[in-house]
């Protein structure tokens, strides 16, 4: 029986799914044959496709792995998706009315018809069973991997022209890097940023790493950046472990997350972390981040200048988060994966 790929999320923009499902299909060996169904199509095209077109390229008996939250809901082959957040049926007010109407309408039904769900953490299990009512049975739990430090040779000098271009050489900065979005919460960490700046050595600037439409300072409500602040834009793969290694610490405290990838990245670069304390990310980072409400500013002012002054503090989340950050691998996820793909053949 063949094993197919809803391959589509790879055309269109880098985001963190497309991330995951390039780690995996780059993991599985010869002794993992697959096949992928890919698209150039986007936005309603690509939703036509995959509805459309997509099942009518299927091997009858097949199976279908659809690795991006979304999939045909009438095909003839056996079906697998994974579920990596429920934020739109969640909290609608973050998305677009196109966007959050076609979720809220497709999610339910597709989440009943297939055959197995894979998802990325036990909370979105919870949120799984609970907006489609499904059998816990039929939820498979395969967490998100990381690439660690321990191949890199982390050459600073290699970095310095990158820094230089970055605006950020000479300088201690404290890291975050997301998309800047609202439930992302980078207005609570510049309010929270605003609050310690004077108060830590005056060579430490935030930094920001990030793609972001021009309107999204007004988007979030933002009108006045604070003092020693960088918003970098976009940066290269290449370059983001540098930017971890090097860094004072890591700021990542979302309203809600599936999984939450960068904090994990980070611990695997030896950077202590500050991390919200709600949905998934207690259960990913475990006690090896400093754990902090998104919704209190005073409580992240505090995070942050409780790691900026404290070395051992930060030297002993440095060493936490590390250890953490080894229990999880692109690798281990990909078998995973894989076996459960076999098993619904």
């Amino acid at each position: 029986m063949n094993i197919y790929v809803n391959s589509r999320v790879l055309s269109g923009p880098f985001s963190g799914v497309s991330r995951y499902l390039k780690n995996i299909l780059s993991e599985l060996d010869d002794n993992h044959p697959y096949i992928t169904c890919d698209s150039d199509c986007r936005g309603v095209k690509g939703h036509l496709w995959e509805q459309l077109l997509l099942p009518k390229s299927l091997d009858t008996g097949s199976l279908l792995w659809s690795p991006s939250n979304t999939g045909p809901l009438y095909i003839k082959s056996r079906h697998v998706v994974t579920i990596h957040d429920l934020a739109p049926l969640d909290n609608p007010e973050w998305t677009s009315f196109k966007f959050r109407t076609y979720y809220s309408l497709l999610l339910p039904r597709l989440l009943k018809k297939v055959d197995h769900i894979i998802t990325i953490s036990n909370f979105t299990k919870s949120r799984i069973i609970e907006h489609a009512g499904v059998n816990e049975s039929k939820i498979s739990v395969i967490y998100n991997g990381v690439y660690g430090g321990e191949l890199i040779n982390y050459d600073a000098d290699t970095f310095s022209e990158e820094k230089i271009r970055l605006g950020i050489d000479k300088r201690r900065y404290v890291l975050s890097v997301s998309s800047i979005e609202p439930r992302k919460n980078i207005k609570g960490i510049l309010a929270a940023w605003s609050k310690i700046v004077d108060f830590i050595d005056d060579d430490i600037w935030l930094v920001f790493v990030g793609k972001a439409n021009p309107h999204i300072f007004s988007d979030i409500g933002i009108k006045n950046i604070p003092k020693r602040v960088n918003f970098v834009g976009f940066v290269e793969d290449r370059w983001l472990p540098f930017l971890y290694k090097f860094s004072e610490a890591f700021i990542y405290v979302p309203f809600y997350e599936g999984f939450g990838l960068p904090p994990l990245e980070a611990m695997s670069h030896g950077s202590p972390v500050i991390t919200s304390n709600c949905t998934s990310l207690p259960e990913v980072v475990g006690n090896s981040a400093l754990l902090v409400n998104p919704y209190c500013i005073d409580e992240i002012a505090q995070g942050l200048k409780s790691i900026l002054s404290d070395r051992h503090l930060r030297n002993e989340y440095a060493r936490k988060g590390y250890e953490q950050s080894n229990k999880f691998s692109w690798k281990s996820t990909a078998e995973e994966t894989y076996s459960v793909l076999m098993n619904h053949t």
